[in-house]
């Protein structure tokens, strides 16, 4: 008897979160749906010490980078799963010969996280 009150609780409590969730989801705001969303968007200061240690990465890093471009957005961040994707005009190639200057291409960013 026990165990069918308890089970009875436990599913109580579960249909009452699920409720309250889905009823607390509508005041989400898609910030995205916006098309000026990214003029509200502020670059937050780094620390100097996380600062030198990025450029101490990218200064061992970007060697082994196969493609280095100057590019233009030309349309918002589509959100993907777990990838970002953005149409950028290629405007300068710093390093790489699989691509040209004026070319639109996606520049694709991948939500991994990397402990380097």
């Amino acid at each position: 008897m026990k165990y069918r009150w308890g089970i009875c609780l436990a599913s109580i409590t579960i249909l009452a979160i699920t409720v309250f969730g889905m009823y607390e989801k509508r005041t989400y705001t898609d910030v995205s749906q916006d098309l000026s969303y990214l003029d509200d968007i502020h670059v937050a200061q780094l620390p100097e010490n996380l600062c030198l240690s990025e450029a101490e990465y990218m200064s061992i890093s970007l060697p082994a980078v196969p493609i280095i471009i100057r590019a233009s957005a030309l349309d918002n961040v589509e959100h993907i799963g777990g990838t970002s994707r953005q149409l950028v005009k290629v405007e300068e190639i710093y390093k790489g010969v699989d691509i040209k200057a004026e070319q639109d291409v996606y520049i694709i960013s991948y939500q991994a996280i990397d402990l380097h």
